[in-house]
């Protein structure tokens, strides 16, 4: 990957971290070969109204890193991505920064 994109992606994963701090949510939006699919193919949503109404798409490459990185976690009950503490020093760490 090259610099420019995995600057874009960094960018990309540390704002949906701090939106999900300030309280959205990230749903799953679509698993095209099944839940026990590579998450690499999944798409998210991130929200602060409800599961239905859409958001902020939030792409399979990002949700693999993030949670590769131990920042977010799935949580199969909820069918969401849930913010690990790791992933809330993170989103307080680029939320001091701004």
């Amino acid at each position: 990957m090259s610099g420019k994109n995995a600057e874009a992606d960094r960018i990309e994963q540390r704002f949906v971290l701090q939106r999900i701090s300030r309280g959205a949510r990230l749903y799953v939006a679509d698993q095209p070969s099944g839940r026990d699919s590579d998450m690499y193919t999944w798409t998210a949503s991130l929200t602060s109204a409800s599961r239905d109404r859409g958001g902020r798409q939030v792409m399979g490459r990002d949700l693999k890193a993030m949670q590769e990185r131990h920042w977010i976690a799935y949580d199969r009950a909820l069918d969401e991505f849930i913010l690990t503490d790791d992933g809330r020093a993170v989103a307080n760490e680029a939320e001091s920064k701004t």
